[in-house]
């Protein structure tokens, strides 16, 4: 896998290191070399190949977070609930990194990683989780964003935020 430029900007005040034109390239190339070689990801291992695309390290303690290791699929409702920051998962990472800024979701934008938690009777516990990068903002208020999951491979989705139960959203700066 080659490397996508991030385009670094100079030191112009709210200039963003990462743009997010190479953010959406990076989740394009990691999606398509994953399908061309018939791979399926979980959503936070596709998350994590967009960033070693953009060249930004990660030590295996912010792999661990990004990943939300730790919290079982029965207990992430109270994990919610209690408020716990590591149910923030790779958006959380990058923000406690101080390479992202919280962003509200209302205020997503193309580039932007995003972390959501919806019901789904399907999990244990009955939440399930999604990580992805928003690719595009829909006139309906919906978004979409680029993933992958280990059932479909990499994909697209078309999202309301509104209708989700938890949404971290984090900006690369």
């Amino acid at each position: 896998m080659g490397q996508v430029p991030h385009e670094t900007g100079g030191s112009g005040k709210g200039e963003l290191k990462y743009k997010p034109s190479a953010i959406i390239e990076s989740a394009h190339h990691v999606s398509e070399n994953l399908k061309s070689q018939g791979k399926k990801l979980p959503c936070t291992t596709f998350v994590q190949e967009v960033l070693q695309k953009l060249e930004i390290k990660l030590s295996a303690e912010e792999i661990a977070s990004l990943q939300i290791r730790g919290i079982g699929e029965a207990s992430v409702a109270d994990e919610l609930a209690a408020g716990n920051p590591a149910m923030r998962g790779g958006p959380g990472m990058l923000i406690d990194k101080g390479i992202a800024e919280a962003v509200r979701p209302a205020d997503a934008k193309p580039g932007d990683i995003i972390q959501y938690w919806y019901r789904d009777p399907k999990k244990a516990g009955g939440i399930g989780g999604h990580t992805g990068v928003v690719q595009d903002l829909l006139p309906d208020g919906k978004i979409s964003i680029l993933d992958s999951n280990i059932k479909r491979g990499p994909s697209q989705l078309e999202l309301d935020l509104k209708t989700k139960l938890h949404v971290t959203v984090a900006r690369l700066k």
